[in-house]
Formats: C-alpha cells, structure tokens, sequence
C-alpha cells in the first residue's frame, strides 16, 4: 500500500467532500430525463388533437365536399400509418393501410381528372377502406409512445425531402378548422 505525499514527505491533504447531484436537476444529467419523455405515451388528448382533423377530413371526402388539403391530410396519415408499420412497433395492419391508400389513390385520380381539384363521390369500398384505416390509426397512437411518434414523423419528412417532394406544414388551428371550412 502507498500513501501519497508531496515534496516534503508529508501526506497530501483530504479533498473536500463534493456531492453527487441527482439526475433530475436542471443542472444534472439530460439522458434519463429524455429517455423517459421518449417512453411515455402518448396521452389521451395528444391522441384527440392528432385524430380530430384526420376525423374531420374523413368526414368531408365521406360527404363530397374534401378539399384538398383535406385529402392531403388522410394520405399523410396513411404515410405516417405506413412507416409505423414497417417499424414494427404496431404489426399487422399492411393489407388494410394499402387497401386504403389504393383507394385514396382512385380518389385522386377522379378528383383531378379536369386539371383543378373537384371533390368526388367515393364508391363504398373506399368509403369503408378509409373508415377503417383511420380507426386503425388511432389503436396504433395508443401503443406508440411519444418519441417513437415524433422520430417517425421526422423520418417521413426527411424521407419526403429527399426523393423531391414538399412537406406542406399546416398551423394547428388551421387543421383544427379544416372541417368548418370545407361545409361553408
């Protein structure tokens, strides 16, 4: 065993006590403050305020009164669907994420068919592969926890980015409205 000494042969002095500070201080570690805000889930009216203008929109290419925006929005919530799946967090719903996008896609296709957007009436095999799409969405957000849902989203938009296409950002209060507009 050695001790330690300085020059003159005497023990070093004792270091003063420092304590440890915790780990959810403002000015403690940051890694496990944010892995646990990256694992919790998602809360029920973080759910609502996702689902309501996806529902609204829903509501409107029901009616035949979508406007594109709209109809934007429930492609984007297949996309978003679509890469939850492939993430392999919520399993199991392929067959009915492209049933639905399959029907988006004819949607599309009628409702461009002058060159300008004019809403069209959906034969009810879209009607019902929409329906039960965005049922679906909402089961997948209740197993999803936030972080998960945000590094998702982020993937798609870099995603989008990349092969060329636009990301439109829409206000929340604009997409909260989008069913008032869409009825006037």
């Amino acid at each position: 065993m050695t001790i330690k000494t300085n020059r003159n042969g005497l023990r070093k002095p004792r270091q003063p006590y420092v304590p440890r500070t915790s780990g959810f201080t403002n000015t403690g570690f940051t890694s496990l403050r944010s892995a646990l805000l990256g694992a919790t889930g998602l809360v029920e009216q973080e759910i609502q305020d996702t689902m309501v203008p996806v529902l609204m929109a829903e509501k409107a290419l029901r009616e035949g009164v979508a406007t594109e925006l709209q109809f934007q929005v429930l492609e984007s919530t297949c996309l978003i669907m679509e890469h939850i799946e492939k993430s392999g967090i919520v399993r199991g719903l392929r067959e009915h994420i492209a049933s639905a996008q399959a029907a988006l896609q004819a949607v599309t296709s009628r409702a461009r068919s002058t060159g300008a957007w004019k809403p069209p009436a959906l034969h009810y095999a879209e009607l019902d592969a929409v329906h039960n799409v965005m049922d679906l969405h909402e089961f997948q957000l209740r197993q999803l926890s936030a972080g998960e849902l945000s590094r998702i989203v982020q993937k798609l938009i870099a995603t989008v980015q990349s092969s060329g296409g636009e990301v439109l950002r829409v206000p929340a209060e604009e997409l909260a409205g989008l069913g008032l507009h869409a009825a006037t």
